[in-house]
């Protein structure tokens, strides 16, 4: 695991945290939209690219400091780096707000954003993306069905409000291994 991504709440803590506690980051979204900085949607992305490498699973269960496997879905708040209490790169048994900012990141973030006049993007998606003639290639390199919300757009767009599904319907599904060409 990447501790890339991940946040630090503030110093008293001592350890990260996979995600914004209890929120997608979406104002990060919001702040590239209203300034053309992409600062903010790399932080965003590499936040919200790291949270799902914390998930524990079925096929790969996260365990605890004494050695129980979290059910599937449970998501701990620390990552230890450090030794602040004696628990290097161990964590607690426990479900905890990571699993809700998950959740929120899915639901209110583009899993790609395209932004259509520098040709940048950005993804949390485990997916390769190239710039053809023909739009914007998506290639999924996971093991799994990918689910993508797009959100592709250039200057003139950014000025409007995104609506409430700011995705405007753009969603594409690609199996693993699966490539696909969604138009500019």
């Amino acid at each position: 695991m990447t501790t890339v991504g991940t946040v630090f709440a503030n110093v008293q803590n001592k350890h990260s945290a996979p995600g914004i506690c209890t929120h997608s980051g979406q104002a990060l979204l919001h702040l590239y939209r209203a300034t053309g900085d992409a600062a903010y949607l790399d932080l965003l992305y590499a936040i919200a690219g790291a949270i799902p490498q914390f998930v524990s699973r079925e096929d790969r269960p996260i365990r605890s400091q004494d050695g129980r496997a979290m059910p599937s879905g449970w998501i701990n708040e620390r990552v230890n780096t450090s030794d602040w209490d004696n628990n290097l790169g161990g964590i607690f048994y426990g479900s905890t707000w990571c699993e809700i900012a998950l959740l929120l990141t899915y639901a209110e973030l583009p899993g790609l954003y395209v932004d259509l006049e520098t040709q940048r993007y950005w993804t949390m998606e485990p997916i390769d993306v190239q710039f053809t003639d023909q739009g914007v290639r998506i290639t999924n390199r996971s093991a799994f069905k990918a689910r993508i919300k797009v959100l592709m757009e250039g200057a003139l767009e950014r000025r409007q409000p995104l609506e409430l599904d700011g995705f405007c319907g753009k969603r594409i599904e690609l199996d693993a291994g699966q490539t696909s060409t969604l138009p500019c």
